[in-house]
């Protein structure tokens, strides 16, 4: 004899709706893991010109809390924070100004034929306009100072 319900129905063969909504919601848990620890494309140098950006407000911070002039000396591989003092300017080594280096495959692109670029902060946050573009993944993006101290990441032309 066939086992039967309660109800005394006979049970069809197969996965319940229960069933497959929690397989279903399993799935789309480990899909959005995997999309979220991938990297997307281009993300390395957007990622270095958001790092950039984000230690130019921080040394514009530091000059105005500070009350002294802060620099940002950026070089083809990387850059390191300076700050003026007495007897000129010195780099600062202390966390979060030690020097930092751009990953293989990021390129800098200086204005002109110089070979660095310098963004400089005085002690109200005033700064000297400057410019660099960085290159890699396919992108280029261009980080622009202005002279009131902004700091912008721009789609390089």
């Amino acid at each position: 004899m066939a086992p039967t319900s309660a109800t005394g129905n006979k049970r069809a063969a197969g996965f319940s709706l229960v069933e497959l909504l929690v397989v279903l919601a399993v799935l789309g848990l480990l899909g959005g893991a995997v999309l979220l620890t991938a990297p997307a494309a281009g993300a390395r140098v957007g990622d270095q010109a958001g790092q950039l950006a984000a230690h130019l407000q921080r040394a514009r911070e530091e000059a105005v809390l500070g009350n002294r002039a802060i620099a940002l000396r950026v070089d083809a591989g990387g850059y390191r924070f300076l700050q003026r003092r007495l007897e000129g300017w010195t780099e600062l080594a202390a966390t979060p100004f030690q020097p930092r280096e751009f990953p293989e495959g990021v390129a800098v692109r200086f204005p002109g034929d110089r070979g660095h670029a310098r963004f400089e902060f005085d002690a109200l946050g005033a700064a000297t306009p400057a410019e660099l573009v960085l290159a890699g993944d396919g992108r280029a993006l261009r980080i622009t100072l202005d002279d009131t101290g902004e700091v912008a990441v721009h789609a390089a032309r």
